[in-house]
């Protein structure tokens, strides 16, 4: 969408003053019609993530929500997580890049059904909560998934963090992945998960609604065709 249309609707609600005109057009990271990766696009899409980093270190606000696709958390160098929908991670965020400081659960690095571990388009290896693992890759992955966080956790001592960060000048650090330290809990309850237990209860509230609703009328249709046997037959 054209920022002149976003400005038009959601102006007095955000500032877009940031937003070109052009801001949705850019190279992609990767080409699925050739299932290939494309070096231009992962170039623009780092780029992207510096300019975001700096320009979260020059807001004066000390606390900042931001909102975006799971995909954004899964590049942010130092994070580099899958988050599940509506997902909460704390980071902070200084002049030596980012590093995660809490997450909705023990943080692991994800491996597919396939056993195989899932990076991101810089190469770097993806952590998640095993919930967000379940979610995106299925039950298979977050059961293997954990067995390996055991095994990291019984040889390292401490569970798996992301440790990888990028200078707030943009620049990648050398900091090699070590072992992880064990990450606090937040006690969540996201609106996904609201939205499908509500939904899930009222389909089930609906369906015996529905089951006593035919026996109902079942027994009045059986009494009704009782009652005309009875007058047919006097």
């Amino acid at each position: 969408v054209p920022a002149e249309e976003l400005k038009e609707e959601f102006g007095k609600l955000f500032d877009l003053s940031l937003c070109e005109t052009d801001w949705f057009v850019k190279p992609a990271p990767f080409d699925p019609q050739r299932l290939q990766v494309q070096q231009q696009g992962i170039t623009a899409l780092r780029e992207r993530m510096a300019r975001l980093a700096a320009w979260l270190l020059a807001q004066p606000e000390q606390s900042i929500a931001l909102v975006a696709h799971h995909g954004v958390f899964g590049h942010l160098p130092g994070v580099e997580m899958e988050l599940s929908n509506c997902e909460v991670v704390e980071a902070s965020l200084d002049t030596d890049g980012w590093a995660v400081q809490r997450a909705s659960g023990e943080v692991m690095l994800v491996i597919d059904s396939a056993s195989r571990r899932i990076t991101n388009y810089f190469g770097l290896e993806l952590s998640a909560t095993v919930s967000a693992i379940r979610i995106v890759h299925g039950k298979r992955a977050a059961i293997i998934s954990e067995r390996n966080n055991e095994v990291e956790v019984s040889e390292h001592g401490s569970a798996m963090q992301p440790v990888a960060t990028v200078e707030a000048s943009g620049e990648e650090s050398t900091k090699k992945p070590s072992s992880k330290k064990k990450l606090p809990n937040i006690a969540l309850w996201t609106p996904r998960a609201r939205t499908l237990l509500v939904t899930g209860a009222g389909l089930f509230v609906v369906t015996v609604l529905v089951g006593v609703t035919v026996y109902q009328l079942n027994n009045i249709s059986k009494k009704s065709g009782s009652s005309r046997a009875g007058a047919t037959v006097e």
